[in-house]
């Protein structure tokens, strides 16, 4: 869950792919790195991303879930499309961009930057910012 600029409030799913060595328990924190891929539907429009992220946190039981998210940071390249009163303007816009993410005890923050590609506004760029809970 996250509420920030320009989807107002939305919630995420997403996934990394990662792989330990074989001699690694993981008993408590492991540190985890890989490709992520995310999507993020929110109240004004949809956020679509994929990247690269690094985190220390723990595995449930079932060893393909985490547990809890101690730290960790990811860089990803985004597409939102915006939708209903958008504070971003006009509806209907597609951007993209790069958006920066660091967490620290499940408390999210996320910087950006994207750029219009369809959609009619005053402003070809936009930042986008947020906090949030998760990774």
């Amino acid at each position: 869950m996250r509420a920030g600029y320009p989807l107002t409030v939305s919630g995420s799913i997403g996934a990394i792919r990662t792989r330990l060595p074989e001699s690694w328990e993981c008993l408590s924190t492991c540190p985890f790195q890989g490709w992520v891929l995310q999507v993020e539907p929110g109240l004004h429009g949809v956020q679509l991303g994929a990247g690269y992220a690094t985190l220390m946190a723990e595995k449930r039981h079932n060893k393909r879930f985490l547990a809890d998210v101690y730290v960790g940071y990811g860089v990803k390249g985004i597409v939102v499309r915006t939708w209903g009163d958008s504070p971003l303007g006009p509806d209907d816009q597609t951007l993209a961009g790069a958006e920066f993410s660091f967490t620290v005890t499940r408390v999210n923050f996320s910087l950006g930057t994207l750029r219009r590609i369809s959609g009619r506004s005053d402003r070809d760029w936009a930042v986008t910012y947020g906090m949030g809970w998760g990774f």
